[in-house]
């Protein structure tokens, strides 16, 4: 008899622990799905974010591209035409980092789309951000839509940064017209965070956010300009 419940201890133990186990997995993975996906109104990773503002849509992922099991999407629809755009961030074969945007045609349903990687955006980014054909690991990598120049079409804002020494944050416009779907306009290069703050205006912060130390940027007719610096 003492055998016996002492089995059934075990059973009932170890099934407890199986369950504990399980949920733990569910929440770490739930809460990395959160750190990398957001919107407007999500403020749960803005510790994570290397761009950001008050109303805009994003994707982020981070580190050593290896360790990267899935992609992440987003779908919005930048000029209201009732046609969402996608974008994607994932990992190539080789470990290299995918950043892609595609158009898809309201008309006709052709496809047309954009490798910001390949086609330059890499070519930005100082050795302290990469690793290869990848990103440092611990480097950020944030595709964000915004609409920086208040012309009610969202701009696509592409970045990279570590949070401390290195935030490359490039620029591309929206067409709809045309096979070539998003216009490189130019980059702003800090160290830590690029911030929104409405009227056409961006920050370049060079510390920390609470620090106040920050370059300001103006964004309009597709040309950035660096109208102050409060460094």
């Amino acid at each position: 008899m003492y055998s016996e419940n002492l089995l059934k201890i075990v059973i009932i133990s170890a099934i407890v622990f199986i369950i504990a186990i399980a949920g733990l997995v569910i929440s770490k993975a739930n809460r990395e799905d959160e750190m990398q996906t957001g919107g407007a109104n999500s403020e749960s990773n803005v510790d994570m974010n290397i761009f950001e503002a008050s109303e805009y849509d994003y994707i982020l992922m981070y580190g050593d591209t290896s360790l990267w099991d899935d992609e992440k999407n987003l779908g919005i629809d930048l000029d209201a035409d009732g046609t969402s755009e996608e974008f994607i961030i994932s990992r190539g074969v080789t470990g290299d980092v995918i950043l892609k945007g595609i158009r898809r045609d309201a008309s006709d349903g052709r496809i047309f789309e954009t490798e910001f990687w390949t086609s330059g955006f890499s070519d930005l980014l100082p050795p302290s951000l990469k690793k290869g054909n990848g990103i440092n690991d611990n480097c950020f990598v944030q595709i964000s839509c915004c609409d920086i120049d208040e012309d009610e079409i969202k701009e696509i804002l592409i970045s990279a940064g570590d949070k401390q020494v290195a935030n490359i944050t490039a620029i591309y416009e929206y067409s709809s017209i045309g096979e070539m779907p998003f216009k490189y306009c130019g980059y702003i290069e800090t160290s830590t965070v690029v911030r929104y703050i409405g009227g056409k205006t961006i920050r370049a912060y060079s510390a920390g956010v609470r620090d106040n130390k920050y370059y300001t940027y103006i964004y309009d007719d597709e040309k950035i300009t660096n109208i102050t610096g409060n460094n």
